[in-house]
């Protein structure tokens, strides 16, 4: 088994541009999700970005947007995606089926920072599969593996489920009484 420091040395230090861009919206996603995302948002954002995936990749661009070219229909596919994460996030944090309480603060970030990077690395690995391969050529081997292989692109789909199933708490306050 290698060591860190081995680890370290083997890896490859020159990013590109590209993947600059990736981490810094990363960092983006991140301080987002701490700064203006609330503890009873988390689910609702997460199931408007599987939503909004769903309706981009069965959307039929060939019948109805047919005379864009396959540059254009990139282009819709990436706004669609954005829009529509927006507008269901919107429409689900409105609802108060996910609402819940939480009174610790160091939880809250932790479980912020946690829930970030699941959702930004599950919108770029998403948005990785709608664009062009030679655009995805223009990225590190790096962020290739991260975020574009099928075991990549399979961790991050199921992951944020795996880690919200972690911090859900049940609580039951007794027999024949609705939990509260």
């Amino acid at each position: 088994m290698e060591t860190a420091q081995e680890i370290l040395n083997n890896f490859d230090w020159s990013l590109t541009t590209n993947d600059l861009i990736i981490l810094a919206i990363l960092v983006v996603g991140i301080l987002f999700h701490l700064f203006f995302l609330k503890k009873d948002k988390i689910f609702p954002v997460l199931f408007s970005i599987y939503t909004s995936y769903l309706i981009i990749l069965f959307f039929p661009y060939s019948s109805w947007l047919s005379k864009l070219s396959l540059d254009d229909v990139t282009r819709v596919k990436y706004i669609g995606f954005i829009v529509l994460i927006l507008l269901f996030s919107t429409i689900f944090s409105k609802s108060h089926v996910f609402s819940k309480t939480s009174r610790n603060f160091i939880a809250r970030i932790i479980k912020s920072i946690v829930f970030g990077i699941l959702n930004t690395g599950l919108i770029l690995s998403l948005l990785s599969t709608l664009v062009p391969l030679e655009f995805l050529n223009k990225f590190s081997g790096f962020s290739l593996n991260v975020f574009n292989t099928p075991v990549a692109q399979f961790v991050w789909l199921v992951l944020p489920f795996i880690i919200m199933l972690f911090f859900v708490k049940l609580r039951r306050k007794g027999p024949g009484r609705p939990p509260g």
